[in-house]
């Protein structure tokens, strides 16, 4: 009989991989750092050890979570410490989705993004002080150095993604400030991301700045002008007609831009975001909020399946982003999250403080990357 040996088996979980058409209940041979093999123990005819063995009982064993919108940049007074906190919601991928401004990015890559042990991405900030806790953010076009702005992506393309705009009343209010981002994105080949929300415009006046690969951010608020035809009670036609030119959709949940209403509305209507993503910040450490997996409960809970559900906060997550590889196959790296379907009731409160209570909550238990365990709540002690 042969012997097979692994650094790392994750044994007895159900593997799940909807992309790979992968739904059964084995283990997983990884030597460091990628999938070596997957086994199904009914079949396996060869002893089968390992260095180390992560019990997977009970658990599902999944791609690894990739975050597409975080803020990790001290110059946010609710900014993450660093990249690694986001272990613990199982990980293994993030985006700092527009917290620097051109004139920090070199150090911020520097010092936080590059001894990230995950991969880490960025979006710059429109404009050169980046994003801060000044209500106004100098959301002006006197703020932004259009020149300068373009020199510094195209120094960093490798991590760069695209502009991040705060495109609302209090931050920038102006239409101006939308074409100076979107023509430093044409310029050097990236994406525009924008946060919208409490906007002076209503959605079809400002989604024509949007071209085919950019990003509405936090498209379920319900905080002033949304999605919702305010005439109709349905969704702009100007929704669906961006949609079919390319325009992409992140729904973003954060603390005060999620709203049950607008996203009953969008599903009712088979509107359903392209990314899903948290909006990691320090505030995710908060009960019942922003974390992936508790966005990931209330959308399944509000019907979207599963497997759509991961299929964004992986898959598709990590086509927008650089240097990222997922999936559940042998010879990709070992970056994969172990979760928890706990059948018990949990409330949730969106921004406008309506409670939406769920019977079953997923629960991330453990991180691995790169053939690792970088994060397990049953021992760290913060088994939830």
């Amino acid at each position: 009989m042969i012997a097979k040996k692994f650094d790392l088996l994750i044994r007895g979980g159900r593997i799940y991989d909807p992309v790979q058409k992968i739904d059964m209940i084995g283990d997983i041979g990884i030597s460091y750092p990628n999938i070596a093999e997957i086994i199904d123990p009914k079949t396996e005819t060869d002893r089968v050890c390992a260095t180390n063995i992560v019990d997977a009982s009970g658990l599902m064993v999944v791609p690894g979570l990739v975050e597409l919108h975080s803020h990790f940049f001290p110059t946010l007074s609710f900014a993450m410490t660093k990249p690694e906190e986001a272990f613990r919601d199982g990980i293994v991928a993030i985006t700092d989705c527009g917290s620097s401004g051109y004139k920090e990015f070199p150090y911020f890559r520097q010092n936080i993004m590059d001894p990230s042990p995950m991969v880490t991405n960025a979006c710059i900030y429109a404009t050169s002080a980046g994003q801060n806790d000044d209500e106004n953010e100098f959301g002006l076009p006197g703020f932004v150095d259009k020149k300068m702005m373009v020199r510094m992506i195209n120094m960093h393309k490798d991590v760069i993604l695209g502009v991040k705009v705060l495109f609302s009343k209090n931050k920038c209010n102006n239409l101006e400030m939308l074409q100076i981002a979107r023509e430093t994105c044409r310029e050097t080949g990236t994406r525009l991301f924008v946060h919208v929300t409490n906007a002076n415009f209503t959605f079809p006046e400002y989604i024509k700045y949007f071209d085919e690969g950019d990003v509405v951010v936090h498209c379920y608020h319900g905080r002033g002008n949304c999605l919702i035809n305010p005439d109709t009670g349905k969704l702009y036609d100007e929704v669906w007609e961006a949609r079919k030119r390319g325009v992409l959709f992140d729904a973003a949940r954060g603390t005060i831009n999620w709203d049950y209403s607008v996203c009953r509305q969008a599903f009712s209507e088979g509107f359903y975001p392209d990314f899903i993503t948290s909006d990691m910040t320090a505030l995710t450490s908060m009960p019942n909020t922003c974390q992936l997996t508790t966005y990931m409960t209330e959308l399944m809970a509000l019907g979207m399946p599963f497997a759509d559900i991961l299929k964004k906060v992986t898959y598709d997550a990590a086509a927008v982003m650089k240097g990222v590889r997922t999936g559940i196959a042998v010879g990709q790296p070992a970056n994969l999250t172990l979760l928890r379907f706990a059948d018990r009731k949990q409330t949730y409160r969106d921004s406008r403080k309506e409670e939406f209570t769920v019977d079953q909550v997923i629960e991330p238990v453990a991180t691995i990357l790169k053939g690792k365990v970088v994060y397990d709540a049953r021992v760290s002690g913060n088994w939830r």
